[in-house]
């Protein structure tokens, strides 16, 4: 089974907003916010209610950046996720909520640890997730493709290994 996910790049001010996972793949690493595509639902559709849901920031969709296709390997267990990656923009009269602060904080909404984040902490943080970060370079900064396949398996030790194929 094939699970579709939008998941959206908000920046503001050359920082970048990212969600601390709590379940599913990946938890207690930073990453990308987003979530599954629903049925009768276009992505541009679910990338602003992810965001809202999620973050409690309104944004309006920019454009599709790229698309990925990701390969999970946890206990002998493979997951496919198509993702979309997706430019999005504050919504005119959104405030930019604890912009100022270097802390985390929690939405109200989902109870979700969310933190602001500058360029150098994206290059010196090993808590990021790999995918993530390879979107983030690849289609914010060089713009250098439009589709990565990523596999990705976790180690024994609870470690993830991502390698772009």
């Amino acid at each position: 089974m094939i699970i579709n996910v939008a998941i959206g790049i908000l920046v503001h001010e050359n920082r970048f907003l990212l969600v601390k996972r709590k379940k599913g793949n990946f938890p207690n690493l930073w990453g990308l916010i987003g979530g599954k595509v629903e049925d009768g639902e276009h992505i541009n559709e679910a990338i602003i209610r992810e965001l809202k849901e999620e973050t409690e920031i309104s944004v309006n969709f920019n454009k599709l950046l790229g698309v990925s296709t990701e390969m999970v390997t946890d206990n002998n267990i493979t997951s496919s996720t198509v993702l979309y990656c997706c430019l999005v923009d504050l919504e005119n009269n959104s405030s930019v909520i604890n912009y100022s602060s270097n802390e985390s904080w929690f939405s109200k909404n989902e109870k979700l640890e969310l933190k602001w984040f500058d360029l150098e902490e994206l290059n010196t943080r090993s808590d990021i997730v790999g995918s993530d970060l390879e979107f983030l370079k690849h289609f914010y900064f060089l713009k250098d493709m439009n589709y990565l396949r990523v596999d990705c398996r976790r180690k024994e030790t609870g470690d993830y290994i991502w390698e772009i194929v």
